[in-house]
């Protein structure tokens, strides 16, 4: 089982002026980044070509020393012992622009991983609205620069996150002028988390009357769900896969990579027409952060030669020729989904904006060229 919390980051400083006192290291829109480090989190390195984590990112920095956690013991009543779930990573990713995000990754121990689920737990299907909660009410702690240590629940840790990636990446000299405390939800904001949990051949799962389909009956399931955590309705994406735990087809890879792109995008453009001080058009900034986008789509190169990776890199430059001479139409379509972001209540966001972005997906990248062209698993 693979499971990814990530934190939608804004940043809307590289849009401004001066820049607030922001730090020009490292240089995100670079295309040669293979070294550096953001000061307090951790180095900068190459996209893993693993196909999890943040597999599909031309690279990241972790945030190893910004977040700290232990293994997360899942439970339930039927099983003769907890789960534990150690964390695999903790990475961030920023796109030069605008956008970006914070994930942690999980992955189950080597026992689960290697097919020995049934003989420790039994036929107990996997119920990934309690797996979610469990995830996010586990206890973290946030180490910023400056010091400072914060306990907090994973679920809820998105400030401290935030102030900690400013305090990282403000230099010293402008913090007076420019306190994170202030920019902060003014100029950089960190959103509510997203769980994706991908559960691998051979494990059931709970039925559930709080879940919506996203794609076509006859394949494996892909559904949106809630965390059991009260008085919250946090999206919790699942995707039933038929291959096992180290074997993300390119079509599972694809929908998780361009998803968190356009998702980021999507959460940075709503920030910033309902909260920042900036004077820009806001379609103007959506428009250029988009066509950044489809840019670095377009030149994805493969780490490596293998029909996987082929139809991988494949996927991401489809998905950017699909595009790249229709950036308004794109743009547009993201603004209406962006509006989702605002309605009123959880179910109608999570009903507009998800199935949209993940509409998009298919019928672009998988549907209309990969799955056609490399005929994916």
């Amino acid at each position: 089982m693979f499971i990814v919390v990530q934190f939608p980051l804004a940043d809307f400083r590289p849009l401004l002026k001066g820049g607030k006192g922001r730090l020009r290291l490292p240089d995100w829109a670079a295309d040669n980044l293979h070294s550096g480090f953001v000061r307090g989190f951790g180095n900068v390195s190459p996209r893993n070509g693993s196909g999890l984590g943040l597999g599909g990112e031309r690279f990241f920095a972790d945030a190893n020393k910004a977040l700290r956690l232990k293994p997360v013991l899942l439970t339930n009543e039927r099983w003769r012992r907890p789960l534990p779930v150690p964390p695999w990573y903790r990475r961030l990713y920023f796109d030069g622009e605008l956008a970006g995000r914070l994930e942690v990754g999980f992955l189950l121990d080597e026992a689960v991983v290697k097919g020995r689920y049934d003989s420790i737990f039994g036929k107990v299907p996997a119920d990934p609205a309690r797996i979610a909660s469990e995830i996010l009410s586990h206890d973290v702690q946030v180490h910023r620069v400056d010091g400072l240590t914060t306990d907090a629940k994973l679920g809820t840790c998105g400030e401290p996150l935030g102030l900690a990636y400013l305090a990282s990446t403000t230099e010293n000299a402008a913090l007076a002028e420019f306190p994170i405390t202030k920019t902060y939800d003014q100029d950089v904001f960190v959103g509510s988390p997203i769980v994706h949990i991908r559960i691998p051949a051979g494990v059931d799962i709970v039925p559930s009357h709080d879940r919506r389909r996203l794609n076509a009956e006859g394949e494996p399931e892909f559904f949106m769900t809630s965390a059991r955590t009260a008085n919250t309705r946090t999206t919790v994406l699942v995707q039933a896969s038929p291959h096992d735990i180290r074997e993300e087809s390119p079509r599972e890879r694809i929908t998780r990579v361009v998803f968190a792109h356009l998702n980021s995008i999507l959460f940075a453009h709503n920030e910033f027409v309902r909260r920042a001080q900036v004077d820009l058009n806001e379609r103007e900034v959506l428009r250029r952060a988009v066509a950044e986008m489809i840019d670095r789509f377009g030149r994805f190169a493969k780490l490596r030669e293998s029909a996987e990776e082929e139809a991988f890199a494949g996927g991401m430059k489809r998905f950017a020729k699909a595009y790249a001479g229709r950036i308004d139409q794109l743009t547009e379509k993201l603004q209406s989904l962006s509006a989702e972001l605002g309605k009123p209540t959880a179910l109608e966001r999570v009903t507009g904006y998800v199935k949209g972005v993940h509409d998009l997906i298919l019928s672009t990248a998988v549907k209309a060229g990969v799955e056609a062209t490399f005929k994916l698993r």
